[in-house]
């Protein structure tokens, strides 16, 4: 819902009927930090970008890999790129997604995870140097 106040002081964009509006898509993702996993994710993430139909190539701006951050246990990346209308976001999208998991698979790419430690009362701290 869109509060009456903004429709009368601002202009209100309607995604789904303008057809020359691109829209920008984001997707974060954490890598394991190295050099080699990292250049190697930039560059599969770009060819996967140049070879879907419904991506943006050129206007209004050429999809783009960006390091974003270091997490806790991750080199943060974010693809951006840029769709025709409304009704392509999320079915680009999940292909990205679907081919990232594939792609890094193949070329032994590896996205970070979370590291937990579950201590139970038989396990002593001075085993895992604390």
């Amino acid at each position: 819902t869109i509060p009456n106040k903004l429709l009368t002081k601002d202009a209100v964009a309607n995604f789904s009927h303008r057809r020359d509006m691109q829209l920008r898509v984001r997707i974060r993702l954490g890598l394991t930090p190295t050099w080699a996993n990292v250049t190697k994710a930039e560059v599969i993430v770009k060819d996967i970008a140049k070879n879907h139909p419904d991506i943006c190539q050129e206007k209004p701006k050429p999809p783009e890999a960006v390091l974003r951050d270091f997490g806790d246990q991750d080199v943060i990346m974010e693809i951006r790129y840029y769709v025709e209308n409304a009704k392509q976001m999320r079915p680009s999208k999940s292909f990205f997604v679907t081919e990232i998991l594939r792609r890094f698979g193949e070329e032994k790419v590896t996205l970070a995870f979370p590291v937990r430690i579950n201590m139970n009362s038989n396990v002593e701290l001075s085993d895992f140097g604390f």
